[in-house]
C-alpha cells in the first residue's frame, strides 16, 4: 500500500482480543506475542521523525496511569505500542520482572477493553 506521494505506508492490524496473552501470561509469553504483533513500524511510518518522542509520551502516560490506578489513557493500538516499547526499554529501567509483569498485564487488559 502506498501513501499520497507514492511512499510505502505501513499496514498493521491490532490483534483480536482472543489472540492476546492470558491474564496470567509469563514474560516469555508476552515477549513472544509482541514479536508477532509489534506495531512499531506502523507508528514509525505514521509519526515519522516524531516517533521517538511520541512513543516515549505514550509510554509515560500509560506508566503514570498505572502508578495512579487510573484507566488506560490511550486506545488499544497505542497500548500495544506501549507494550512493545516497555519491552525495549525495560533492561535500562532495572525494574524486576515481578514489578514489570503487572504493568504489562494491565496494558493487555486495556487492549481487551476491560
Amino acid at each position: 500500500m502506498t501513501g499520497p506521494e507514492g511512499e510505502a505506508r505501513s499496514v498493521w492490524k491490532a490483534p483480536p482480543p482472543e489472540a492476546l496473552p492470558g491474564p496470567a501470561a509469563t514474560l516469555e509469553e508476552i515477549i513472544r506475542f509482541v514479536r508477532l504483533a509489534d506495531p512499531t513500524e506502523h507508528f514509525r511510518a505514521q509519526w515519522g521523525d516524531e516517533y521517538q518522542d511520541n512513543a516515549r509520551a505514550v509510554w509515560a502516560r500509560c506508566a503514570e496511569a498505572y502508578r495512579t490506578g487510573a484507566a488506560q489513557p490511550v486506545d488499544p493500538d497505542e497500548l500495544m505500542l506501549c507494550l512493545a516499547h516497555d519491552l525495549v526499554i525495560a533492561p535500562y529501567l532495572a525494574v524486576p520482572e515481578s514489578a514489570q509483569l503487572p504493568f504489562l498485564r494491565w496494558l493487555i487488559d486495556g487492549m481487551r477493553g476491560r
